[in-house]
């Protein structure tokens, strides 16, 4: 029986999706938002747990069954970056500052929400913003890497971290929604688009945390340039977590000498220019191949 999948996407996040208040201009609300993807081949969708199994054996804390980045000692999650670094992954990070978005309304993208199912006091077009920009370059990498092995589109299956603020059939309604633009022509943002003959909008699921532990791997993605940027809420930052993830991060093309900035890492503000960040900030950047 054919798989109804050929790759598999596993998205958490660190930092929140709140704009109303952002640090440091506010005492609360996280200065970033971070949403990571981890990619499996179907094929080692079974390997998933064993790794994870083989990476808490690595942490020699028998008490600890699921892996939270942000409560790890520093040791630790070198540890973890390091097992994950040499797994056949591939990782994809928006990292958004939100210091320029603050208080921004989208009335564009809320009208869109009132038309995937009605009036939705729920509707978080943050979240799927950001989810549609990591997901433009994770279902590039999906569609070459499938005609490359396969010389056929092959699809893919979206795993959601689950977060009490959102609801995640939206999400299925938003991926709907974006492909009747692209099919009509009409789609509000037309140079960059999701690959869409390797989405399927009845292949989005949302588990808890502890449910999966390809989640938990991508939760650690998150963590780790979450990390690297902040210092309001990681009591300070530490870009090395990230570094370390180097090798599986997403490139364009799928290679050694294949560019990662803009691809595998996409900041928001687009430039480091148009992002203003501290010199520390741009530092995990700069490590991926950003430039002024």
């Amino acid at each position: 029986m054919a798989r109804e999948y050929d790759y598999i996407a596993y998205i958490d996040e660190s930092g929140d999706t709140g704009l109303k208040f952002v640090k440091p201009i506010d005492d609360k609300g996280s200065e970033w938002f971070v949403l990571a993807a981890v990619v499996v081949r179907a094929e080692h969708e079974a390997n998933v747990p064993e790794w994870h199994a083989e990476l808490m054996t690595k942490l020699r804390s028998p008490q600890m069954k699921h892996l939270h980045f942000r409560k790890l000692t520093d040791l630790r999650k070198t540890i973890v970056c390091q097992h994950l670094a040499d797994l056949p992954i591939r990782c994809f990070v928006m990292a958004s500052n939100k210091r320029n978005m603050r208080r921004y309304k989208n009335p564009f993208a809320e009208k869109k929400g009132v038309e995937l199912v009605g009036a939705m006091p729920t509707y978080n077009w943050f979240y799927y913003w950001s989810s549609r920009i990591l997901l433009e370059k994770v279902s590039d990498f999906v569609w070459r890497d499938a005609m490359a092995r396969h010389e056929e589109p092959r699809k893919l299956r979206l795993e959601f971290s689950q977060n009490k603020s959102l609801r995640y059939d939206e999400i299925e309604q938003y991926l709907n929604l974006l492909r009747m633009h692209n099919v009509m022509s009409t789609q509000f943002v037309s140079h960059d688009d999701l690959r869409w003959d390797v989405m399927d909008s009845k292949q989005v699921h949302a588990f808890d945390h502890t449910q999966r532990a390809g989640l938990q791997f991508a939760d650690a993605v998150a963590g780790a340039f979450f990390k690297a940027c902040d210092v309001h809420d990681t009591g300070g930052y530490d870009p090395s977590y990230a570094q370390l993830l180097k090798p599986r991060m997403g490139r364009l093309p799928d290679r050694v000498d294949g560019k990662i900035a803009h691809y595998g890492v996409k900041l928001m503000p687009a430039t480091l220019r148009k992002a203003k960040l501290h010199d520390f900030q741009e530092e995990i950047f700069r490590f991926y191949g950003y430039r002024r």
